[in-house]
């Protein structure tokens, strides 16, 4: 709370009562009590700003309210599926009460970091459509420089389907390769994330000291599916068009 606190001074705490009655004064319009404070925690700067932690009893002495609560948080075990006890909890009461799990209690937060993570996906790939440009370069050198070499082939009995299929396949194998690459790569560096930390974050109030990171087998399909779609019309593109010219030479 940004209080500069010791464990030998009281802790004053102020809380409207609850009948509500306008006063003049202070101690009138507010309960107060106060608590020495026994220890100190630290979580994350958004929640060490709001949050203390007081006795139930000293609670609702402050609150004026002696039964009920007005929230409860439910921990699962490992093997417990959070979407099927939300549901049940629902069923028992019913209605006057608003079950919410991790993700509904911060949507606004979770749904910034989707947001994110999306907008990083769709930035990614237009650099990935600008890179393949290099391929569609190279593929159409290497079709120019190989004239002879295709008249060869069709003398030789290849088909234009055949030829068509060698140079795609040349300038996917580019794709391909960067794809296994990059896989393997991210794999090793999330690993290494997890294990040993090497990204660390800059707050110190956080639980975590180091960027957390989750491997998900929807991302090692997505990624390299994106990869390897972008590669082969970048191969697909130049073979297309440029070997028309050559393709339909009589030998």
């Amino acid at each position: 709370l940004g209080l500069r606190i010791s464990f030998i001074t009281s802790l004053n705490i102020f809380v409207p009562r609850k009948t509500g009655n306008t006063s003049l004064t202070a101690e009138d319009a507010f309960n107060k009590k106060f608590i020495i404070p026994s220890g100190i925690f630290q979580v994350e700067k958004e929640y060490d700003s709001k949050y203390v932690y007081i006795p139930i009893e000293f609670a609702r002495e402050l609150t004026e309210i002696e039964k009920g609560v007005t929230s409860v948080e439910i921990k699962f075990t490992d093997n417990s599926d959070p979407d099927v006890v939300q549901k049940n909890i629902r069923k028992i009461f019913n209605k006057g009460f608003t079950v919410q799990n991790r993700y509904e209690q911060q949507e606004i937060f979770y749904k910034v970091m989707r947001s994110e993570r999306l907008a990083i996906f769709f930035i990614l790939t237009l650099i990935l459509i600008i890179a393949s440009f290099n391929i569609i370069g190279s593929l159409t050198m290497l079709i120019i420089e190989k004239q002879r070499d295709i008249e060869i082939l069709k003398s030789l009995g290849a088909d234009n389907n055949l030829i068509r299929k060698i140079f795609i396949f040349e300038g996917w194998l580019i794709s391909i390769i960067g794809a296994v690459a990059g896989i393997i790569l991210g794999f090793v560096i999330c690993w290494l994330q997890q294990s040993y930390g090497l990204i660390k974050l800059q707050s110190v109030s956080l639980i975590m000291d180091s960027y957390p990171v989750v491997m998900k087998i929807k991302d090692f399909i997505v990624v390299p599916g994106t990869v390897l779609l972008i590669g082969y019309w970048a191969a697909w593109y130049p073979v297309r068009f440029l070997t028309k010219k050559f393709l339909n030479k009589e030998v």
